[in-house]
C-alpha cells in the first residue's frame, strides 16, 4: 500500500486476504498494537506486511476524520444575538396588543394578528402567497395597521384584489380578535403564473 490507492471493502489485497474485515476492525476501533490483549486482529493480520499497510493507511486516513469530529467549534460570541435580531426582523414588530374589556384586558401576540391576517388574505381567489411583513401599533396598544405581502395569481385585477384583501382581513380581525378599524396595506410583490 502507498497510501495512494482507494481501497473499498471488495477489495483484496496482495495476500489474498479480503479488505473488508480489516476496515470494519479500524473503523470500529477494534484494532490496537499487537501485545495489547484488546487487539482483535488474527495472526496473519497482525504480521503481514500487506494488512499492516492497509491498516496504518486506512488508521492513518481515519484519525483525520475522528479529530475532527471531537474538536468542536467555537460559535462567534455574537451568532446568537445576531440570528436573534434577524429573526425578530421577519416577524411583526409589535410584542402584543391590549385590548380592554369591561372585565379585564385582553393581551394578543403579534403573531396571532400576522397569522390571522395571512389565512384570511390567504383564502381571498387570487392570492397566491400572503405574509405580513409589519403591524404598526396603534393608540392604547392597538394595532394601527398591518403591511400584507401578496402573491397574486396573473391576469387578476390587482387594484380590486387588493380593496377584496383589506375587507377579508379586516372582517377576520375583528371576528377573531376583537380588533376592528385595522389599515390594511397591500403591497403586491409578485404574479403566480399558471
Amino acid at each position: 500500500m502507498t497510501g495512494d490507492e482507494d481501497v473499498t471493502a471488495g477489495d483484496v489485497l496482495p495476500c489474498g486476504r479480503p479488505t473488508a474485515p480489516l476496515l470494519e476492525l479500524v473503523l470500529e476501533g477494534r484494532v490496537h498494537p499487537p501485545d495489547d490483549e484488546r487487539d482483535e486482529r488474527d495472526e496473519h493480520q497482525r504480521t503481514c506486511p500487506h494488512c499492516r499497510a492497509l491498516v496504518d493507511d486506512v488508521e492513518r486516513r481515519w484519525s483525520a476524520v475522528t479529530a475532527s469530529l471531537v474538536e468542536p467549534e467555537t460559535p462567534p460570541a455574537d451568532l446568537v444575538d445576531a440570528v436573534m435580531g434577524r429573526v425578530r426582523a421577519l416577524g411583526p414588530r409589535t410584542g402584543r396588543v391590549v385590548l380592554p374589556g369591561d372585565r379585564g384586558e385582553t393581551r394578543v401576540r403579534g403573531v396571532v394578528l400576522q397569522r390571522v391576517a395571512e389565512e384570511a388574505a390567504g383564502r381571498v381567489p387570487g392570492v397566491s402567497l400572503a405574509l405580513v411583513r409589519d403591524v404598526g401599533e396603534g393608540t392604547g396598544g392597538a394595532p394601527a395597521a398591518l403591511v400584507l405581502s401578496l402573491v397574486a395569481v396573473h391576469g387578476r385585477d390587482l387594484p380590486a384584489l387588493a380593496e377584496l384583501v383589506r375587507r377579508e382581513v379586516g372582517a377576520a380581525l375583528a371576528a377573531v380578535v376583537g380588533v376592528d378599524g385595522v389599515r390594511v396595506d397591500v403591497r403586491v410583490d409578485d404574479l403566480a403564473v399558471g
